[in-house]
């Protein structure tokens, strides 16, 4: 049965008109941005301290606990926004959580954005960002945290260091509802549509065009599910019941080792449940997200 919160985060996107954005092609990225906080108070990061500072054109900003347990260890962390928009005040409070109960540091990947900016272009920017703070840190203490399409990003740039044979993969990869084909042709998702109370394929599509440039939306510069899986790092991967992004996702699940791979299933959940504001079900997965961390 679902909670009273859920029905509260139903009311509320409507409220906001979200499914409809996402019901138009092109998509109005403009309207969703208006939801995009760069630079976040202290009360977004739960009273943790921040400090953000660039490399290339993404803007990197450090969540600081307030007691920190380990030096040793860092959480990169790439929200979501279809690649158009974002951080929002739901990622900040996530995160900010995510640091408060862990006392591990975080760092926060608000990449450039399409239409302005192309997946090229994106891929390099975290790929860079990556590279900066493996300088600090030894990847085997680094966990990767990627809601939505920043959970594509994490997925690319993991497999492009094991075709690289690069040494510094990080410790574990933790996918919150992944957009793993960006080319939404697989027939279930058409089936989930009328049951997502976030999110349409029409609009989806029209921001993963926009984000693709010349690249093929199968190629695995920008659809992970085309990529190598095999070998691959540790993965948990949380995946919501009523989401278009769903089949894809198991899709891809089922090319990872089941012995390496955790899926967390929300049964009738919407797409990023665990972050989603006032829903009982997404504070049980955000805690489900922290005990991945610290074990």
């Amino acid at each position: 049965m679902k909670s009273l919160g859920y029905y509260l985060l139903v009311n509320i996107i409507k409220l906001k008109g979200i499914k409809k954005i996402f019901s138009e092609s092109p998509i109005n990225y403009q309207k969703l941005r208006n939801d995009t906080i760069q630079s976040p108070t202290n009360w977004h990061v739960c009273k943790n301290s921040t400090h953000s500072f660039w490399i290339d054109n993404t803007q990197i900003t450090e969540v600081f606990p307030s007691k920190e347990k380990t030096v040793e260890k860092a959480i990169i962390y790439c929200p979501g926004g279809a690649f158009v928009y974002g951080p929002t005040d739901q990622n900040w409070h996530a995160i900010g959580q995510i640091v408060k109960k862990t006392g591990i540091k975080a760092f926060v990947l608000d990449y450039p954005k399409a239409p302005e900016s192309n997946i090229k272009e994106i891929n390099k920017n975290i790929d860079q960002a990556y590279q900066h703070i493996i300088q600090k840190y030894e990847p085997q203490n680094i966990t990767f945290i990627g809601d939505s399409v920043g959970g594509t990003l994490l997925t690319i740039l993991v497999q492009n260091l094991i075709k690289n044979n690069a040494k510094s993969l990080p410790k574990k990869l933790i996918l919150v509802s992944p957009v793993m084909d960006c080319s939404l042709t697989n027939t279930d998702i058409d089936r989930i549509d009328k049951n997502d109370i976030l999110l349409s394929k029409i609009g989806v599509l029209s921001a993963k065009q926009m984000c693709a440039g010349d690249t093929d939306l199968k190629s695995p510069e920008i659809s992970p599910l085309y990529g190598n899986m095999n070998p691959f790092i540790p993965t948990v991967v949380f995946v919501a019941e009523n989401d278009i992004m769903r089949p894809d996702a198991e899709l891809f699940l089922q090319k990872l080792d089941p012995k390496n791979t955790i899926k967390i299933f929300g049964n009738e959940m919407p797409h990023n449940w665990p972050i989603l504001p006032v829903l009982t079900e997404g504070k049980k997965a955000l805690e489900q997200i922290i005990s991945f961390i610290e074990n």
